[in-house]
């Protein structure tokens, strides 16, 4: 099955994801708040501009989401690690956040851009100095709830705004601009520190309408605009949106190692434009929910018998899109091809999108043995290349629903998120426009980004 074989290439990453989340996580707020022992913060400090207005949960002229969270961390690592952060504020906060209803769901880091990410991580080298140097450039925020504010501008420049309610947001000296929030900043070591009922964070995006392809102001590409279907997607009905990208999920194909990208089949229902998650079935019984990575499976000799154990002879798929055939058989030579691509379909799909291209990555090959013999299997292993960068390509990864509206605009997207990290269930368009960092959590097994505001 696709899903075991899936499951041998990510093992890389998962492993990287755990040893970082560690080794940073476990003590990057020590640094922080090791000087903090109340809300007024003894010793010398000073207080920055405050803003008197809160901000307003539903504008006019502006289109607003619910990030909404659904259950708890599954993991138990990450569900510990953010029960430590949250504990630890807590302590040093107690009575102000009470007072002020707290209940955290959400530890979101952001950094002043990734660029000084990438080059703290790789210039240092001992723990310690990696802490001290990402402190300084990085704000945390422990909140309570979170949105995404977008407003439109003429010729695609738009406005997003990331709302967090109720919480406490810590700031690096180096991390510009300082967030908006309806209090006060006390400065403190050198990190600016609030407690807040409402903080924003504006970032200017621009979007190309003809593509759906967002850059950021120094016209660096950031992400699909996911939150619109644009005017040829609504024309084609249906459409492949590139959903986010996985750095730290690393799979090794012949010899290279390529991170994931994550892709989001669309299609047209009646007036709504829909996004269903893929369903795997064994005898009537799910055993998987939610998508694949996009990669052939060619095996042979076949023969259509139940003697064949990796075969898919008892599994029934759902919600496949219809450049995808389950099952294949070619007789005539004896092969049997599984999770089949149309080629000429899916690049009926995605013709529209220069930027992003779907290739054929790479070759994998292996002898299965059983008690009639050896079987030949070759996976033919599908990438996306965008720009110069390429991935490999999943298909509905993690996605329970989304639904669009007749004219295209983003109703509701449901992502599961089992091991809390937030980054990896938010768009990519997000991720990059605010420096999302890795290790930001939230406490949930799933999240909804949900309309407020139509």
């Amino acid at each position: 099955m696709v899903g075991n074989k899936t499951s041998n290439y990510i093992l890389t990453g998962i492993a990287i994801t755990i040893v970082i989340l560690l080794l940073i996580l476990s003590g990057i707020m020590n640094n922080a708040l090791s000087s903090i022992t109340s809300i007024n913060l003894p010793g010398p400090s000073s207080v920055t501009n405050s803003y008197s207005t809160s901000y307003s949960v539903k504008k006019s002229n502006e289109t607003l989401y619910y990030i909404k969270t659904i259950g708890s961390i599954k993991d138990a690592i990450h569900s510990y690690i953010f029960r430590s952060i949250v504990t630890k504020i807590i302590n040093e906060y107690g009575k102000g956040l009470i007072n002020n209803s707290f209940n955290p769901r959400y530890y979101v880091i952001l950094y002043s851009n990734y660029k000084d990410y990438k080059n703290i991580m790789t210039q240092h080298n001992d723990l310690e100095s990696i802490k001290t140097q990402l402190d300084k450039i990085s704000c945390r925020i422990l909140a309570s709830e979170m949105y995404i504010a977008i407003q439109h501008y003429s010729r695609g420049k738009i406005n997003i705004t990331l709302v967090f309610r109720k919480g406490i947001a810590i700031c690096g000296e180096k991390y510009r601009p300082i967030p908006r929030i309806d209090s006060h900043w006390i400065i403190k070591d050198g990190f600016h520190i609030a407690v807040f009922n409402y903080l924003n964070i504006t970032r200017t995006v621009h979007v190309n309408m003809q593509t759906g392809f967002a850059f950021d102001n120094h016209r660096k590409y950031i992400g699909e605009w996911i939150f619109n279907l644009e005017k040829i997607d609504l024309a084609s009905n249906s459409t492949l949106l590139l959903y986010n990208v996985l750095p730290r999920t690393i799979m090794k194909v012949d010899n290279k190692t390529y991170s994931l990208a994550n892709l989001i089949y669309v299609e047209k229902y009646d007036d709504m434009y829909i996004a269903k998650p893929i369903v795997i079935l064994r005898n009537k019984t799910i055993i998987h929910r939610g998508g694949l990575i996009l990669m052939e499976k060619m095996i042979s000799p076949y023969q259509n018998t139940s003697s064949c154990p990796i075969c898919g002879e008892n599994i029934r798929i759902k919600n496949l899109p219809p450049f995808l055939v389950y099952r294949r058989s070619i007789p005539e030579n004896r092969t049997l091809i599984m999770y089949c691509v149309n080629n000429y379909k899916l690049s009926r799909v995605n013709h529209h999108r220069e930027l992003m291209k779907i290739i054929i990555i790479g070759k994998h090959e292996h002898i299965f043995k059983t008690i009639n013999g050896e079987i030949n299997i070759d996976h033919i292993i599908y990438g996306v290349k965008i720009q110069n960068n390429v991935y490999v390509m999943g298909l509905d990864l993690g996605l329970i629903n989304a639904t669009y509206s007749s004219d295209g605009k983003l109703l509701e997207l449901k992502m599961s998120v089992t091991t809390g990290l937030l980054y990896n269930a938010l768009p990519m368009i997000i991720d990059n426009a605010f420096c999302i960092g890795y290790n930001s959590l939230v406490d949930a097994s799933a999240i909804e980004i949900i309309i407020v505001n139509k």
